[in-house]
């Protein structure tokens, strides 16, 4: 079993190298982009649908400021 779980622990290094190396040298603004993009590409990919957080969630951070990368 313990070869398996190395083989999987080295692919997801594998992922995480190419992901840095692709992201490195990209301002934040540029990241956020990029992993929106991913994001989203994923999403089409696997059929996956986005949700909204749920209505109780929303109304306990209703009065906490709220990052916005836009601004």
């Amino acid at each position: 079993m313990r070869t398996s779980d190395n083989t999987i622990e080295r692919e997801i290094n594998r992922i995480r190298l190419e992901i840095y190396e692709e992201t490195k040298n990209m301002t934040p603004e540029q990241r956020v982009q990029h992993t929106r993009k991913s994001t989203d590409e994923t999403i089409k990919k696997y059929g996956f649908k986005l949700v909204g957080a749920p209505n109780d969630v929303d109304k306990k951070n209703s009065n906490q400021e709220r990052f916005d990368p836009a601004s």
